[in-house]
Parts: C-alpha cells; sequence; structure tokens
C-alpha cells in the first residue's frame, strides 16, 4: 500500500508562571504541527511521534501536560488522551520527553496534527517548550 510522510517542528514559550494543577489552560499554548494529505488513501492508519525539549531558567519540578489535536476541514478533535512530563529538570540541559500515537479513525481527508500544552504547573517564568512532530500514514487494506 502507500505511505506518507509529514513533519513540522516549533515552540512554546518562554511561558508565564503557571498554576493550574487540575484545571486546564483556556487558550492552550500550540507547540508544534503538521499537515498530512490522505486523499486517495485507502483506510489510511496515522502513527504520530512527537519529541520535545523542556528548557528551564533554572533547576524546577515543572508538570506540563501535551494533548495531540486533529483538524480536518476546520473541525477540530482530541486524539488519545493527554500525556504529562513530570520530573525534576537541570537548567544546564533540559530534559526531553517524547510518545507515539496511533490514529485509526482517520477518512481519506487532508488533516492537521497540532500539539498543545493544555495543562502545566510552572513555578518560574521562562520555561521553553520546542518539539518535533511527524505523521507517517499508511494504507490498510481493509
Amino acid at each position: 500500500g502507500k505511505s506518507i510522510l509529514s513533519c513540522g517542528c516549533g515552540a512554546a514559550g518562554p511561558l508565564p508562571v503557571l498554576d493550574l494543577t487540575g484545571a486546564s489552560i483556556v487558550n492552550p499554548y500550540s507547540v508544534a504541527s503538521t499537515s498530512i494529505d490522505t486523499r486517495g488513501m485507502h483506510c489510511p492508519t496515522v502513527l504520530i511521534n512527537f519529541t520535545a525539549l523542556i528548557n528551564v531558567p533554572a533547576g524546577v519540578f515543572p508538570n506540563i501536560t501535551f494533548r495531540l489535536v486533529r483538524c480536518i476541514n476546520g473541525c477540530s478533535q482530541y486524539v488519545g488522551g493527554s500525556y504529562t512530563s513530570s520530573s525534576l529538570i537541570n537548567a544546564l540541559s533540559g530534559k526531553s520527553f517524547e510518545f507515539q500515537i496511533c490514529d485509526c479513525s482517520v477518512c481519506c481527508e487532508c488533516c492537521t496534527y497540532t500539539l498543545e500544552i493544555s495543562n502545566a504547573t510552572l513555578a518560574q517564568i521562562g520555561t521553553t517548550v520546542s518539539g518535533q512532530i511527524t505523521a507517517l500514514a499508511v494504507e490498510e487494506h481493509c
């Protein structure tokens, strides 16, 4: 079958001090996005990989939750659950964080995947998140 690869990168920050334990950010911060056109594919499945580098101005213990949003024809929908990074980060090296999701509910359209910071507890101003998102669509024979 056919396969298509698409990737994008981006960054969010420097972020303000946030204390949203248990609450969502009203306007989530977009980190990275990519678009993939699965028109012409039969029963496509899309594997999305996300890798981030979280940098802080001083060694802190931030709690950052990410959500993946799929947008088709102006209609947005969350894909999968949420993914949380919460561990001590050294100011000199930062911390990498990654996950992958398989989206089997894609119809044959052009869709954009965007990774957002949907919740965070940041004790210090200036945290930045840079990331790379990759989408690999593979045609299945249903």
